[in-house]
């Protein structure tokens, strides 16, 4: 081996190794969205159980509990974008990727999927920074919505 296929390979495994990476952070940030809005959603059962009882707490209370459920109903809408079902880019496509190809030297094809690598990284990874600000969002929204929900339910005891 020579030391520009060397270089290649090396850069075409580290490449391959932050695609990896990527993909998994993804996987990620999607699971955690699903995770915050089933919380939301138990969250929304146990007011909706106990409708009777908010319905007569104190005025500032009330306030207080209808922000928190509006916060809560903002934090779903931002985990369901993130957990949106996106289509991101996968290089190569294996049938014109072959076609093209097959002839060419494993250094060539180092080089190509190395471009293709990249532009997939770069174009990923727009959406996922998104979905990380858009994650951190979420869960600001829901504990502040949880602490006004508990300060409600404090104030009414009080």
């Amino acid at each position: 081996m020579d030391t520009d296929n060397d270089s290649v390979t090396l850069i075409y495994e580290e490449i391959k190794k932050r695609l990896e990476i990527q993909q998994s952070q993804r996987e990620t940030y999607e699971r955690k969205a699903s995770t915050l809005i089933a919380f939301a959603g138990v969250t929304f059962a146990f007011l909706m159980g106990a409708r009777d009882t908010l319905v007569a707490l104190p005025g500032c209370s009330q306030k207080l509990l209808i922000f928190s459920i509006f916060l809560f109903v903002i934090s779903v809408i931002l985990a369901l974008i993130v957990s949106w079902v996106y289509v991101y880019r996968v290089d190569p496509d294996p049938k014109v990727f072959a076609e093209k190809y097959i002839s060419k030297s494993s250094i060539e094809i180092k080089k190509q999927l190395i471009s293709n690598f990249i532009d997939s990284f770069l174009t990923n990874n727009k959406t996922i920074k998104r979905n990380a600000k858009l994650l951190r969002a979420t869960y600001v929204s829901q504990g502040l919505a949880f602490c006004l929900l508990g300060i409600s339910l404090l104030i009414s005891v009080f």
